[in-house]
């Protein structure tokens, strides 16, 4: 009976615990090898569509809320901008005679199906790119997702790794588009 008390008592307890709330900073690798054939001056801008900066919570129960640092917008622009001018595109700093390559960020959702322990998590990301070459405009579509079994609940250093991971791939992913490569050349 004192057995099974303690464990009741110690399933309350756990069962009454919150999530800390995450500041995930975010770490990407882009680089952009194909884009290396692009001459004309480019410049790259970001506009975040999602309505809040809050990603997701660390569990089901909407407690502690995932945030990004530093903003989404700087990472994305700084680290394409870094790839593309490693690449050898002229990267111009006004809109001025140079092409536009706009990302649009429709989607970055970070989110698990389990209440109390958390055993799996899910990160969904949707960008839009938006090419400008002259009057001549390309739009695409980018996606990418990660889903993993975890033994606890991700701490902050686990839950960056894992969306800087889903973030990085979606930027490689438009930085070596041959599509979008080929538009721009």
């Amino acid at each position: 009976m004192k057995l099974r008390t303690s464990l009741l008592v110690a399933a309350m307890a756990l069962g009454g615990c919150t999530l800390a709330p995450q500041k995930l900073q975010l770490e990407t690798t882009v680089s952009a090898p194909a884009a290396s054939v692009i001459r004309t001056p480019l410049i790259v801008t970001v506009s975040d569509k999602r309505s809040v900066p809050v990603i997701g919570y660390r569990n089901a129960q909407n407690q502690g809320e995932l945030t990004l640092e530093p903003e989404l917008n700087q990472v994305i622009g700084e680290s394409l901008t870094k790839a593309l001018s490693a690449a050898g595109v002229p990267m111009a700093t006004s809109a001025d005679g140079a092409n536009t390559l706009q990302v649009e960020v429709n989607r970055l959702t970070y989110s698990t199906p389990d209440e109390v322990w958390v055993t799996h998590i899910k990160i969904d990301a949707e960008f839009t790119v938006v090419v400008q070459r002259g009057n001549e405009t390309f739009k695409k579509r980018f996606k990418a997702n990660q889903a993993t079994d975890v033994a606890l609940a991700p701490n902050d250093r686990f839950n960056a790794a894992a969306v800087s991971g889903v973030v990085s791939e979606l930027l490689n992913k438009i930085a070596n588009d041959p599509e979008t490569i080929n538009f721009l050349k």
